[in-house]
């Protein structure tokens, strides 16, 4: 019995899928099995079953009953295959039965388009400027224009991110001669809202008509609504997928068994609509064009959006007059609550941050000293924190001495202000009892280990005893450990160098190491600033940084280079 059972296609492609599916109940076979698409060969060995039971049962190999399982699988199959079809075609009927056409004839010069998916529709549709709203800047609105890529290429980025531009593609393909503009700005006419409603759970293909219904209104008040369909479509050949998957966010181990389906939507556009040109709900409705390829070839831009084209040329000065503002009200004890990213802002304008740091010095010692209920005590100490930090050498050294008041004082300084606590070492030999305590004692753990080391080179001085015990840890550097070994051998590196230990790295700099050549520059000199070789810094600061106190040695194509601060 059992060799003729054996001998059976049908028998055998089933006693396959069986042992394939449940293999893959268990995770770690299964995970294995998921990688090479167990799935869908579990999938395939169904329909290997079952045209083999069909071909076997006519052949008589097996009783001719059995024909009817292969039939009456398929037979169902597509009898919900015909079923899905059935209610697309009523589905269509009834939204375009239901669907308005153009209701607004929009005027770019009279209305402004408000919606959420104002990114993607201002890249397909041929109108100046969409709004979206974006409760997180002061106009409430982020506006989006395609320009052209000259018009792109003037425009001068600000520190708070204000003004941002992108690449755009059409139909996969990146337009080279477009961009895409997007900055805050409030609508300037009338508001027409676009607003979409239902649509949700599509991420469940189960070949529910789901509708969406994307409704236009004026100053608040709606003048129409559009509904579009769509459906998770069973293929026309049954796709099967039998399997199982990790699902991280439970977590779990999960296991399926469904057929293939794609997205498809059922079109509902009033059957007089040229669907080529206007082919959504927001192009019929308020008669926008669609984009064709050959439109973005010779795209030469909207003269609509000349006046905001010049007012954003002055933007980044705007930003960094109102980011000064917000530093003169924390120096003058005000407490404002710091806008996004203010001690960037600040620090990459050391120039202007030079005449204040005086004030910025005192009001940092002020705030360090005063309650934790201090309203935006926090915010106000790291905008202030990362300005001084970036503070050209002479005017850094005029107020070091104040600076070192404050990080004596804090036990957790090098943690809450690093470049503040690096930085204090420029001061010079007076700062080198304290910074040895510090890198002795071994309390800085981590990647921030780094930072008492920075402070020794930036000092330029030590005992014997303290290069003998920097010699120790610089040899000792396991390069496959944790706290960013790398960083720490490069910073001990550069502060024996600037030490006067160069012999020393001669013998024993590392070997055969993938960065040997960095080594090598630092040792011929490439990059040594006032300050020391790689303006006494590691290969690379997980800090901010301005080029006149970051390492001075980049990565480049070209391989290591000095950068110009």
């Amino acid at each position: 019995m059992l060799p003729r059972l054996f001998s059976l296609v049908s028998f055998d492609s089933f006693l396959a899928l069986i042992t394939l599916a449940a293999l893959q109940y268990f995770p770690i076979p299964g995970v294995f099995l998921m990688i090479f698409g167990a799935a869908l060969i579990t999938g395939l060995l169904v329909h290997v079953f079952l045209a083999s039971l069909f071909i076997e049962a006519l052949i008589r190999r097996v009783p001719r009953v059995l024909a009817l399982v292969p039939i009456l699988a398929y037979g169902g199959y597509y009898v919900a295959y015909l079923d899905e079809a059935h209610r697309i075609s009523v589905m269509n009927a009834e939204l375009q039965a239901a669907n308005p056409g153009r209701i607004l004839d929009f005027d770019p010069k009279l209305h402004s388009i408000v919606m959420d998916q104002a990114q993607e529709f201002i890249k397909t549709h041929d109108v100046p400027v969409v709004y979206a709203p974006d409760a997180n800047y002061p106009e409430a609105h982020l506006s989006y224009r395609l320009i052209t890529r000259d018009q792109c290429s003037g425009i001068v980025r600000d520190t708070q991110n204000r003004l941002l531009s992108f690449g755009v593609l059409f139909n996969g393909v990146l337009q080279k001669n477009i961009c895409l503009l997007r900055f805050p700005e409030r609508p300037a006419n009338k508001t027409v809202t676009v607003t979409v409603h239902g649509g949700s759970q599509e991420w469940k293909r189960d070949g529910t008509i789901r509708q969406e219904i994307t409704e236009i209104s004026i100053d608040g008040k709606s003048i129409g609504s559009f509904t579009t369909a769509s459906i998770w479509r069973l293929p026309v050949f049954p796709t099967l997928l039998i399997g199982c998957v990790l699902n991280s966010g439970a977590p779990r181990w999960e296991c399926f068994a469904n057929f293939w389906r794609t997205n498809t939507s059922i079109g509902g556009a009033p059957a007089s609509i040229d669907r080529a040109q206007f082919g959504d709900p927001i192009s019929v409705m308020l008669g926008i064009r669609k984009y064709a390829a050959a439109d973005l070839s010779s795209f030469s831009g909207f003269d609509a959006n000349a006046a905001a084209l010049d007012y954003i040329r002055e933007e980044a000065v705007r930003v960094e007059d109102q980011v000064f503002n917000v530093l003169r009200a924390i120096v003058d004890g005000e407490n404002p609550k710091p806008i996004f990213n203010l001690g960037y802002s600040l620090a990459t304008h050391p120039e202007r941050l030079a005449p204040l740091a005086q004030d910025m010095t005192r009001r940092f010692g002020t705030l360090a000293g005063s309650p934790s209920q201090t309203p935006n005590r926090r915010a106000q100490l790291e905008a202030l924190a990362m300005a001084i930090g970036a503070l050209p050498h002479e005017t850094f050294l005029s107020v070091a001495l104040s600076l070192f008041e404050v990080v004596k004082a804090d036990q957790s300084a090098w943690n809450s202000y690093p470049m503040i606590y690096v930085r204090v070492g420029e001061a010079g030999i007076t700062m080198l009892p304290f910074y040895r305590d510090q890198f002795l004692s071994n309390r800085i753990r981590g990647w921030m280990r780094v930072l008492p080391v920075l402070a020794l080179c930036r000092i330029g001085t030590a005992d014997t005893e303290l290069i003998e015990e920097l010699k120790e840890r610089y040899v000792a550097v396991d390069l496959q450990g944790g706290g960013q070994p790398n960083n720490y051998k490069t910073a001990l590196f550069v502060t024996l160098l600037k030490l006067g230990q160069k012999p020393f790295l001669e013998t024993n700099h590392p070997a055969n190491s993938p960065r040997d050549a960095w080594y090598a520059q630092v040792l011929a000199s490439k990059g040594l600033t006032k300050t020391g070789p790689n303006n006494c810094m590691p290969q690379t600061f997980d800090v901010y940084a301005t080029p006149e106190v970051g390492p001075s040695l980049k990565w480049t194509v070209n391989g290591w280079e000095a950068q110009k601060s």
